[in-house]
């Protein structure tokens, strides 16, 4: 950027330059007689050509600044040496966070103009992989620790703590989960996705979620979910489906994309869209089962001890 400005700064004293001697000597630069004095023509041809190049370079290099890498590479690295079967191994990374740090100043440079212009899902990708990030950063910078509650006070728990840096400011893990992504995007899937370092979360994937396979990767995602017994089991004697807790913090949100119009029978309209919801990802014997209703819904005790291997 340095060597651009430099560049830029050349050309413009050229041009100075030239269009002051231009008009002291416009005698010799009347266009009348270009022809009798070929160097007021080449001089013309000059000025063009640099003023050419230089607002070229100048575009190619507010490209380059507005680029980002929306494979998320770094981060992806980052969890491909730390993550495994969806548990995280943070001593390793509080030993070596450098690549950690640096995909989060990366995130943190990125201007909300430049944020606003790209697709639905390259912002949605982008702030999941930021929720997660964070969080592994707030982990390791109270590691060890036993459970992410440990973290913080009676007054400010971890998810209140400022420890996100977005568009120039600092904010909260509950902010950007509740104030942004819930609230501006209506994705009810992120609850597969987002991570807060327990065994009761979903699984932390090995790679970055991207804008380009982020509805193949949140489907995914919920496949793994649901098919925990820990996370989602039907006891079809005692007629009782369990389920995460997730889906009774965050049930609502289901509501408006998964509201069936028929089955589940003795469900309430939230259990219902919820039902709808999981029968999409399960095999068939089980969404006959779900569509049929007549079950209750019981929900799984949430484990809040730390994800770690």
């Amino acid at each position: 950027m340095k060597t651009a400005n430099k560049w830029y700064h050349t050309i413009i004293n050229y041009l100075d330059a030239s269009i002051r001697d231009m008009k002291q000597n416009k005698s010799t630069c009347n266009a009348n007689i270009v022809e009798s004095n070929p160097l007021c023509g080449i001089k013309r041809w000059v000025i063009l050509l640099l003023m050419a190049v230089g607002f070229s370079g100048l575009a190619q290099s507010a490209t380059i600044k507005d680029k980002f890498n929306h494979n998320h590479s770094l981060y992806s690295d980052v969890l491909k040496k730390v993550v495994k079967i969806g548990m995280v191994n943070y001593k390793e990374l509080k030993n070596s966070p450098k690549s950690l740090e640096r995909y989060l100043f990366s995130l943190s440079r990125v201007k909300e103009k430049q944020f606003k212009s790209w697709t639905k899902a390259q912002q949605l990708a982008f702030l999941i992989n930021l929720y997660n990030a964070a969080t592994l950063q707030l982990i390791i910078d109270h590691y060890p620790v036993t459970s992410i509650k440990k973290i913080g006070s009676w007054f400010k728990d971890p998810w209140d703590q400022p420890v996100v840096k977005l568009f120039g400011k600092k904010i909260t893990l509950n902010h950007l989960e509740h104030q942004i992504i819930r609230k501006q995007y209506n994705e009810p899937r992120i609850h597969v996705a987002l991570v807060c370092a327990a065994n009761g979360c979903p699984p932390l994937r090995n790679e970055a979620y991207t804008g380009a396979k982020l509805n193949v990767q949140l489907d995914d995602q919920t496949k793994q979910f649901l098919n925990n017994p820990l996370k989602f089991r039907i006891d079809r004697r005692a007629k009782v489906v369990y389920l995460s807790s997730i889906f009774k913090w965050y049930g609502n949100d289901f509501v408006s994309k998964y509201s069936p119009k028929q089955g589940f029978t003795g469900l309430n309209k939230t259990q219902q869209a919820i039902m709808n919801f999981c029968s999409h990802y399960l095999k068939t014997k089980e969404q006959q089962f779900l569509f049929k209703g007549g079950y209750t819904v019981s929900f799984l005790n949430y484990d809040w001890a730390l994800n770690k291997r």
